[in-house]
């Protein structure tokens, strides 16, 4: 299953353009603030999000255009616990070394506010794009298995979502005060699931 991509849409504008008023609050130092070697800034985390956001439009984009997957396969039980819940668990997940080239190269307040203002439009390209699709061809994804277009642009925002803890975290160390998120309506509800067959 997967939620209407225009909805998902909606729910990434409120989501992105609350993440990019948050940068308003924060001095550069602040943003840049790393309390050791391992744990991240929220420079690096912003980073990280919009990099994976990118990730996650490209494999819709190849689901659209039927390249680099195919129709058969499944979602892992993992996967398919994931878009059920549609969240990702509610613990820190870290990636496999080998996915990258070390930490998330941290961006300044400006670069990151103009990187989000810049992806919302595509974004929204992207979801008319994806509620057009049938849903039968699909990605590979390592851990969640083979997702659909529609799977892939839910993820985004359920990404970016999962986040909002590890924000509150890194500004609690940078000692910053920040706001706390919420949708303006509940997300989660029967009339903005639709079946991907």
């Amino acid at each position: 299953m997967a939620i209407s991509p225009t909805f998902v849409y909606g729910k990434l504008k409120e989501l992105i353009g609350y993440f990019t008023q948050e940068l308003e609050n924060y001095t550069e130092e602040q943003f840049q603030y790393k309390n050791d070697e391992e744990t991240w800034s929220l420079a690096q985390m912003f980073q990280h999000m919009y990099t994976a956001s990118t990730f996650f439009m490209y494999s819709a984009n190849n689901c659209l255009r039927q390249r680099k997957g195919s129709t058969e396969g499944e979602k892992t039980p993992v996967g398919i616990g994931l878009y059920q819940r549609n969240a990702f668990p509610d613990k820190e997940i870290k990636q496999p070394k080998e996915w990258t080239k070390g930490a998330p190269e941290a961006k300044t307040r400006e670069e990151a506010k103009q990187q989000w203002q810049d992806l919302l439009p595509k974004l929204k390209e992207l979801a008319e794009a994806v509620t057009q699709d049938d849903g039968i061809y699909k990605n590979k994804h390592v851990f969640f298995g083979m997702l659909t277009a529609a799977e892939w642009y839910q993820q985004i925002e359920m990404h970016n979502r999962h986040h909002l803890k590890q924000k509150k975290k890194l500004e609690h160390l940078a000692n910053i005060e920040g706001q706390d998120f919420q949708y303006q309506e509940v997300y989660f509800s029967q009339e903005n699931i639709k079946n991907i067959k």
